[in-house]
Formats: structure tokens, sequence, C-alpha cells
């Protein structure tokens, strides 16, 4: 007998008001500013 539990967590969508291109944008500048 195992003392693990299964935990089934239900798929969540993320929803944003920018388009793709922006938010890889944004992340690459986060990312570069968080390395200087």
């Amino acid at each position: 007998m195992s003392d693990t539990a299964e935990v089934k967590i239900p798929e969540m969508q993320t929803v944003s008001a920018l388009d793709p291109a922006e938010t890889e944008r944004m992340g690459t500048e986060i990312v570069a500013a968080l390395k200087t």
C-alpha cells in the first residue's frame, strides 16, 4: 500500500488582453532587465 495520493488538477486556461507577440516581447525584455 502506498502513502501517496494522486491529485487531479483541472486544466486552467489563461486569457490575456495582449496578443501573443506582445507577450513574448515583454517577456524577453523582462528577462533581460532581470539579468542586469
